[in-house]
């Protein structure tokens, strides 16, 4: 398996993540998200960007299609960052209200911007794997008739 390389330029956090490399340079000045191991030092000077940032500028582009203001996204990274990439890596973010939510398995749902870490009352039904669940009993019990 190939390693993964351990920074990235503007250029290619840019192409990786999907966000313009215009957006990328903004989104440093204004310390929205800042490369994690070199930040531009003067004209001519590169910025050189982790893997978590590039995770963090993905999402971040993500949510400002969505419509997310920039001080909700500002929120959201930190919220992200704090809890470290690799452990939320298998969970989504859900718009619910004015309310964006870390869905961390069906059954938990915790706030990642207005009251980040609070647990949330959820209640998800997979209704795919309902219907998969009935359609094979009702054959099941039509073939055993």
């Amino acid at each position: 398996m190939a390693k993964l390389k351990e920074s990235f330029s503007t250029s290619e956090a840019a192409r990786i993540s999907g966000v313009s490399h215009r957006t990328v340079d903004y989104w440093a000045k204004t310390k929205l998200i800042v490369p994690s191991i070199t930040d531009a030092n003067g004209t001519g000077t590169d910025r050189r960007y982790n893997f978590d940032d590039l995770i963090a500028l993905r999402v971040a582009c993500a949510l400002r299609q969505s419509g997310t203001s920039t001080q909700a996204l500002r929120k959201v990274i930190s919220y992200l960052r704090e809890n470290g990439y690799p452990k939320v890596a298998k969970c989504h973010l859900l718009m619910l209200g004015s309310d964006i939510c870390l869905v961390r398995n069906c059954g938990q749902l915790e706030s990642a911007l207005k009251h980040q870490g609070q647990g949330i009352l959820s209640f998800m039904i997979d209704i795919s794997k309902a219907y998969k669940e009935v359609k094979a009993e009702a054959i099941a019990i039509a073939q055993a008739a």
